[in-house]
């Protein structure tokens, strides 16, 4: 399962960048935008989590969805999109985030590890 956990109201250009991608696969891939730490009850299968970070949303805190996640998934693949990365934060964090990239980097790097999920 792949999920995009972003504000609510929040542009739709990393949405479209993920079901472009996905529709142009051959493998059928599930697909979730959430708006908070989605429910996981089962965990069969390795899950990847798009989590978007905007410094301009005050009341919206992806570090904390992140922490959140990685305490019911341990196994999940986190991934960060954020306006500004502040590296020495997603270190001291322990997270474990296997990608961190700006939101204007996305268009290039959303590709790379969709493909990396999907053959």
């Amino acid at each position: 399962m792949i999920y995009l956990i972003q504000p609510q109201f929040y542009q739709k250009t990393i949405i479209e960048l993920i079901e472009q991608h996905l529709g142009q696969s051959h493998v059928k891939t599930n697909f979730q935008v959430r708006h908070s730490c989605p429910k996981l009850n089962h965990l069969l299968k390795l899950n990847t989590y798009f989590i978007i970070n905007d410094s301009q949303i005050k009341d919206w805190d992806g570090m904390q969805i992140a922490k959140q996640i990685r305490k019911k998934d341990k196994q999940g693949l986190l991934i960060l999109i954020s306006d500004q990365i502040d590296y020495l934060t997603l270190f001291r964090s322990h997270l474990a985030f296997l990608a961190a990239f700006t939101i204007s980097e996305a268009p290039s790097q959303i590709p790379v590890y969709l493909h990396n999920k999907t053959p």
